[in-house]
């Protein structure tokens, strides 16, 4: 295998370093400058998403989003289709996207986080890579309670670059510095479905989340697949309106037959030779 100067040279004056060790700090150095190369013409990437559920009423989906200016294909395109999910945007100085979705049914709000990143596998941008994303929202009704599950998966592996070692594969971001947050804010909060943990060398489990209040809050990482799961429950409205119903019922059966009832009591105390 032929070696460049550059690695010669290095190889020359760390004599003691073997050559696996070399080519995996030879590549972290490479990027190292991809990525001071990636910063110095377009940016960072930053982007906040914020789920709001409001129980049985629905909810909004809240987007700031902040990319370079070579992304403003990718801008308009999402702007687009948050107009198509009915929700209405604001556009700042070309970088800066602010969005805001509502939806009803924990479905709907599953089929809107699906369509939202929907225009990212048609975009021109040339500095953002795919970012495949699947998003599953489910109810079960337990009568006086409905139980909700949140399970989002996306996959930033484009933002990572391997270092070579299996234990800690992912080192850098190569074309972006990327900050990406997600929270989930539900009427009783919510608590995590699994404890943060790495599934495998790839996949991450709830990574770094943080609860404050009713809100859990992820910090996405590049370079790897973030599975987040959290589970969460709110008062049934249908539920106790019946049961409210059912109160108010009894309530004036009651009031109106206790008359007879005493009546019928004081007839029979009366007259004990008749029972």
């Amino acid at each position: 295998m032929n070696k460049t100067p550059s690695l010669l040279l290095v190889r020359q004056l760390f004599p003691q370093i073997s050559q696996l060790e070399l080519l995996i700090r030879w590549r972290l150095l490479g990027g190292l400058v991809i990525l001071g190369f990636a910063l110095g013409l377009s940016g960072c990437v930053q982007a906040d998403l914020a789920i709001q559920i409001k129980g049985q009423a629905g909810g909004e989906i809240q987007q700031h989003l902040q990319v370079s200016r070579s992304a403003r294909p990718f801008l308009e395109q999402l702007q687009q289709q948050a107009r198509k999910l009915g929700g209405t945007s604001k556009h700042q100085n070309g970088q800066t996207l602010d969005l805001r979705i509502p939806f009803d049914r924990p479905e709907d709000l599953s089929r809107k986080l699906n369509a939202l990143l929907a225009p990212l596998h048609q975009t021109q941008a040339p500095t953002l890579p795919i970012i495949p994303a699947q998003a599953e929202v489910t109810d079960q009704n337990l009568l006086l309670f409905i139980r909700g599950q949140f399970d989002y998966t996306i996959d930033l592996r484009a933002f990572g670059i391997a270092s070579g070692s299996s234990s800690d594969p992912i080192v850098l971001s190569p074309q972006e510095l990327v900050a990406l947050t997600i929270s989930l804010e539900t009427p009783w909060g919510a608590r995590p479905g699994q404890a943060s943990v790495k599934d495998n060398s790839v996949t991450l489990i709830n990574p770094h989340l943080e609860k404050h209040g009713h809100t859990l809050t992820w910090a996405l990482e590049p370079g790897y697949i973030n599975h987040l799961q959290a589970v969460f429950i709110y008062p049934s409205l249908l539920g106790w309106g019946a049961l409210g119903i059912v109160g108010l019922l009894s309530l004036a059966w009651y009031w109106r037959y206790r008359p007879l009832a005493l009546a019928a009591q004081k007839v029979i105390n009366s007259n004990p030779a008749a029972s």
